[in-house]
């Protein structure tokens, strides 16, 4: 709660949730409100509701790219957000996407883009850690694209991140699908040289 508000006071940018207002009743009641996202979470909409269009896709992925830097250049101080995914990006009544849920969110240490921070405990969601992240305990912006480079993978597939059924790691994921297309489109290729 205190760290949420910490982070989301400091930060002003179309792509971030706006933050309205706070309520603490000692330490039982604890009330964060933002503005109104009809719309709810991306994941609703690539894993449940009616399906997104490629435009919109774009707008969202590029919506989101525009956020994501905010935090990283722009904001005073600095932004890692720590576990960017579709549960986190809410969409108003145009389809307009925003990053909210700043709860692990952590200053990044200087305005050096290399400088990484240790952390001591890894949060987040595993599909979207970064490897270094996972690894080592320091996080930097480059954590942040990572997840975002998962997260618009999703976008445009549609599908999770991480499924039993499919290679463990998000890069050999890529490389399976690309390897199917090749092959696909090759066989369709050597198809047409036979039979036509």
């Amino acid at each position: 709660y205190d760290r949420e508000l910490g982070v989301l006071s400091h930060l002003s940018h179309p792509n971030i949730i706006s933050l309205i207002g706070c309520c603490a009743h000692q330490d039982t009641e604890r009330i964060i409100v933002y503005e109104f996202m009809p719309l709810r979470a991306l994941y609703d909409h690539l894993h449940g509701m009616e399906a997104l269009d490629w435009d919109m896709r774009m707008r969202i992925g590029a919506g989101l790219a525009k956020g994501l830097s905010y935090l990283h250049n722009e904001a005073n101080p600095r932004v890692i957000y720590r576990d960017l995914k579709p549960r986190d990006v809410l969409l108003s009544e145009e389809c307009h996407p925003k990053i909210s849920d700043f709860w692990i969110a952590i200053s990044a240490p200087s305005n050096d883009r290399s400088s990484s921070v240790t952390v001591t405990q890894l949060m987040g969601t595993p599909p979207y850690w970064a490897p270094e992240g996972a690894l080592t305990d320091r996080l930097s912006p480059k954590s942040d694209v990572y997840s975002f480079g998962v997260l618009l993978l999703e976008i445009i597939a549609g599908t999770m991140p991480l499924d039993a059924r499919r290679p463990r790691y998000v890069a050999d994921w890529v490389t399976l699908k690309i390897l199917i297309n090749i092959l696909k489109d090759n066989y369709c290729f050597f198809f047409s040289l036979f039979f036509f």
